[in-house]
């Protein structure tokens, strides 16, 4: 989902944006009613406004649920990032609707926000982070030394704030804050996993456990976390190295959800 828009697509060209539907790939094997979605290339407005008229369309606004057009099964993200608004619209879109992410080659700067907005995360390629950078100023924003910096401490106030929403920790904002933009720092498995952006998103993790120890008491919290611990142990990649277990995970909260 590449494109030049600065701004967004006027509403009158719903038809265009439905038009874009042709180029989103069945999901491996699945019924033809869910769909991939691809983010590559630098993340802009227009991809914001296209998801959000994709999610719109896949889902109900006020139960989050699938509607019978289908529902999307995969996010696949490929970008080396991009503007910083949308990629935290984006970000928000994808919690609210429990999106499945996942990084196929590449995921840098702007998109490590939409990466945590997911639901459950793959990572199959590299992830990376540094400083946020601006080739234009918005509008109402004047080119002097004390607004700008106001811009960019309010920018930062908004991904810390949707990386506590996603309980990620702070420590990747410090590593973008210290990191030049001209530069990218790329974060292991082990510091992925310790910061909160392992395949299971920290915040939703901790709604399962209330649900469960709610209706199924520490048992059922002791076999909630046996399963995620089985996926933690996987080499999880996007490529789902051990579907079985990733299986009887997903089984696990399908249930929890279902009750």
């Amino acid at each position: 989902m590449e494109g030049d828009c600065g701004s967004c697509f006027p509403t009158e060209k719903r038809e265009e944006l439905l038009s874009k539907l042709d180029n989103i790939q069945n999901a491996f094997g699945c019924p033809s009613k869910y769909v991939d979605v691809t983010i590559y290339g630098k993340i802009n407005y227009a991809d914001s406004i296209f998801l959000t008229f994709i999610y719109d369309l896949f889902y109900d606004k006020n139960t989050n649920k699938p509607t019978s057009f289908g529902s999307i099964w995969k996010v696949r993200l490929d970008s080396e990032g991009g503007y910083v608004e949308p990629a935290i619209n984006i970000s928000n879109i994808f919690s609210k609707y429990g999106a499945r992410v996942g990084v196929s080659n590449k995921c840098y700067s702007s998109c490590v926000l939409i990466l945590a907005g997911g639901r459950y995360r793959y990572i199959g390629g590299e992830v990376g982070v540094h400083n946020i950078s601006v080739s234009q100023l918005p509008s109402d924003v004047p080119n002097n030394p004390t607004s700008i910096n106001r811009y960019f401490a309010t920018t930062y106030e908004k991904i810390e704030n949707l990386f506590e929403r996603n309980r990620v920790s702070t420590s990747v904002l410090a590593l973008m804050k210290s990191t030049s933009s001209l530069r990218i720092r790329k974060l292991s498995r082990d510091e992925l996993n310790s910061y909160g952006l392992r395949m299971l998103n920290t915040a939703y993790e901790e709604s399962l456990r209330y649900k469960v120890s709610q209706k199924w008491g520490e048992e059922g919290v002791r076999k909630l976390a046996e399963a995620i611990a089985i996926s933690d142990a996987c080499d999880q990649d996007f490529t789902d190295n051990c579907p079985s277990d990733l299986d009887g995970l997903f089984k696990v909260i399908e249930l929890i959800e279902s009750k």
